[in-house]
């Protein structure tokens, strides 16, 4: 049984994102995937099916931090 949590979303219901790739092809092409990042896109990384993490470009990660101060802070 794959251990996805029952918050993980489905790849369709994420605004934004560019393209989604499964785990695997990330980490062999990690250097493409930063590439992408740095030129823009916004990539949903999945494993078992399920989007697991979201990588987006350092400028739009500052803009959501200033969005909502506190709020990935309470994440770590």
């Amino acid at each position: 049984m794959p251990d996805t949590p029952p918050d993980a979303a489905a790849p369709s219901a994420l605004p934004g994102v560019a393209r989604t790739i499964p785990a695997t092809e990330a980490q062999n092409a990690f250097g493409q995937l930063l590439d992408a990042v740095a030129g823009g896109q916004v990539v949903a990384v999945t494993r078992h099916d399920a989007v697991r993490a979201v990588v987006l470009p350092v400028d739009r990660y500052r803009q959501l931090v200033a969005q909502e101060p506190g709020t990935l802070e309470a994440l770590g």
